[in-house]
């Protein structure tokens, strides 16, 4: 017979075993399949010996195992590219003797909000000019193809092309001031504002989307409303009266009242069809707070005092817009509901 023990009954014990097994396996399964090409550095002595005889090296730190789980997928097909052309190495500052080479190197990866560094070596020494860094992570191209063409003849990165405002640059689409924003919407009865910021991703990517939308609907002879834009970084005085947090905020106006914001038009598509029917939009999807379950929700108010109490706690750190949390949210809430009547 099972003996019992504090920490309640084997069945329960096997079933906490079982979630925290199947959690270890999830993610020894999505760990990435590191390339032999890549050589794995962790003693002082290995990596200058390494930078001794390698001429061009391309050094991945990262904060932990699997902090850098993206970079090395990336550099493992760059390092089959560059074979015999140069080297690729990594550095797991998380571990301990790979924390000390980090620290003789010099190498912080505290302020790098991706967990990770890519630097280039040459001739034995970290690749810098005129006293600068030559090359960061960031400043490599977002494929494989770019970082071994890199790679095979180091260059210093090129300046960048100042970006035109949007508002300069030829488009159908009006573009609006404070100054300017009323007498629009008197003159316009039916309008589609797009409040946005030049720096906002999201919004660059929505931009030709609503370019377009704009050479149809404000240059045809029949159209049921207008496109506009406006930049809330610049004109702060609307982006505070219409309550803009997020970027980019779609309005609709109709005969100068705020009717509708639109977080489901993404596509030219999409934007020429809610003009010729304008209508509210669904409601929102219901939080997974305010859903019925057995998970505990907590916040930072209350984070620290509940886990307390806690003997034993698995927390999920989610987003709400994050696909992969979405798709883990049932699985997460159906083992919560095995421990429902234990909450030690």
């Amino acid at each position: 017979m099972a003996s019992r023990n504090r920490y309640g009954s084997p069945v329960r014990e096997a079933k906490m075993f079982t979630l925290v097994l199947l959690v270890w396996l999830a993610s020894v399964l999505e760990a990435v399949k590191v390339s032999p090409l890549i050589e794995k550095v962790s003693d002082h002595k290995d990596f200058k010996k390494l930078l001794r005889t390698r001429t061009n090296v391309l050094v991945l730190y990262t904060k932990t195992g699997t902090s850098g789980d993206p970079q090395l997928k990336l550099l493992s097909d760059v390092a089959q590219t560059v074979k015999g052309q140069g080297t690729v190495a990594w550095v797991n500052c998380g571990d301990t003797e790979g924390r000390k080479l980090c620290k003789k190197v010099k190498v912080d990866l505290g302020s790098k909000g991706v967990g990770a560094d890519l630097l280039h070596y040459k001739d034995g020494s970290f690749h810098t000019e005129k006293g600068k860094f030559l090359h960061h992570y960031e400043n490599y191209g977002a494929t494989a193809k770019d970082i071994a063409d890199w790679l095979k003849n180091p260059q210093p990165p090129q300046p960048k092309t100042p970006e035109v405002p949007w508002s300069e640059s030829e488009s159908a689409v009006f573009h609006l001031t404070d100054a300017t924003l009323d007498s629009f919407l008197e003159e316009h009865p039916s309008a589609l504002v797009m409040f946005y910021a030049p720096w906002c991703g999201h919004c660059k990517k929505m931009k030709p989307e609503f370019d377009e939308a704009a050479e149809i609907l404000n240059k045809g002879p029949n159209s049921p409303g207008v496109l506009a834009a406006m930049d809330t970084t610049v004109h702060k005085a609307a982006g505070e009266r219409f309550k803009i947090t997020g970027f980019p905020t779609l309005k609709y106006f109709q005969k100068g009242q705020d009717m509708y914001t639109l977080p489901q038009l993404r596509s030219k598509e999409k934007v020429i069809e809610f003009m010729y029917n304008p209508e509210a939009p669904p409601p929102p999807e219901q939080s997974w707070e305010d859903k019925p379950s057995s998970v505990s929700h907590l916040g930072s108010e209350d984070f620290r005092e509940s886990l307390k109490k806690k003997k034993h706690a698995l927390v999920m750190f989610y987003a709400p817009w994050c696909p992969h949390c979405k798709s883990a949210v049932p699985h997460f809430t159906s083992a919560a509901d095995v421990f429902k009547e234990d909450r030690k």
